[in-house]
């Protein structure tokens, strides 16, 4: 390696720590960890889901720049211990029998994925932080949704087309106005991650690397959609990942080679879930959301 680049990564490696201990220290809070007005009024309501002509520009209006913060029965969920099993239970409990996506089974599935990342300590927090914000505005738009809405992936996607809720050119400014297509592709492309190191993991020798396994399913991912200076971040964390028997003792399934037998069995039932997710965008040239 020369010498720019070991001071790159050096450089790219105390930020990551710096980072991490501002969060511990609560001396920095990201977005989805602010404080939230939970008394939100309709007119904000209605904005949020691009519902009626107009909304009123009021004091309610400061509400909709904050984050939405998950609720306590989230944080409770997250304090539980992970077990791989539930991975395959989740997922499996997505599909119907039309191939529609059950989103509340789709966003237990994610709590499972994040109680593993999170019981790794706090290299992947990355991830596992955005995931959680991006939980929490789902699960507010499924509470906010029509009576008789069937509750799944395709369902609302079609009805924020029709609606005119997905904007195919800017980012929204805040949570509160990101739609439930865009924030969906976001985990769906984490899931894709995980999927392809977890594979790697499934496949691997007991001497195997995962910080080569984690890297390169990242590369083949999330890095295609991240800006230079995460990729960096994310490539030097890679480098402190546990070994591959602290993995397997993380997903609470026994001898490694019963932890091996239950991911091939798990990792199927992951891949319908994207693949019929992935075909859905691409038909509805979503894929590329900004």
């Amino acid at each position: 390696m020369s010498g720019r680049k070991l001071c790159l990564c050096v450089c790219a490696l105390f930020l990551f720590i710096t980072f991490h201990r501002l969060l511990q220290k609560n001396l920095y809070q990201p977005v989805w960890m602010r404080p939230v007005n939970p008394a939100l009024s309709r007119s904000t309501q209605t904005c949020v889901l691009g519902e009626g002509q107009g909304c009123a520009k009021n004091s309610d209006q400061e509400s909709t720049k904050e984050a939405f913060v998950p609720d306590g029965d989230m944080a409770e969920e997250q304090s539980e211990e992970f077990h791989l099993h539930d991975v395959l239970v989740t997922f499996k409990a997505c599909l119907s029998q039309d191939n529609d996506l059950d989103l509340d089974e789709y966003l237990r599935g994610w709590k499972t994925l994040i109680k593993f990342m999170n019981s790794l300590g706090t290299i992947f927090s990355f991830v596992s932080t955005d995931a959680v914000s991006k939980i929490g505005i789902l699960e507010r738009l499924r509470k906010q949704s029509a009576p008789g809405d069937p509750g799944s992936m395709q369902a609302m996607i079609r009805a924020e087309l029709a609606a005119g809720r997905v904007d195919f050119k800017m980012a929204p400014s805040t949570d509160l106005e990101a739609s439930g297509t865009r924030t969906f592709l976001r985990l769906h492309r984490a899931l894709l991650w995980l999927r392809l190191f977890l594979e790697r993991l499934q496949k691997s020798t007991p001497d195997g690397r995962t910080s080569l396994m984690c890297s390169e399913a990242y590369e083949e991912s999330l890095a295609q959609h991240h800006p230079w200076f995460i990729r960096k971040l994310a490539s030097v964390a890679f480098y402190t990942l546990p070994s591959r028997k602290v993995f397997f003792e993380a997903m609470h399934a026994g001898t490694d080679d019963e932890v091996v037998s239950l991911l091939q069995e798990a990792l199927p039932a992951l891949s319908v879930v994207y693949d019929i997710a992935e075909k859905f965008y691409e038909q509805n040239n979503l894929l590329d959301l900004p």
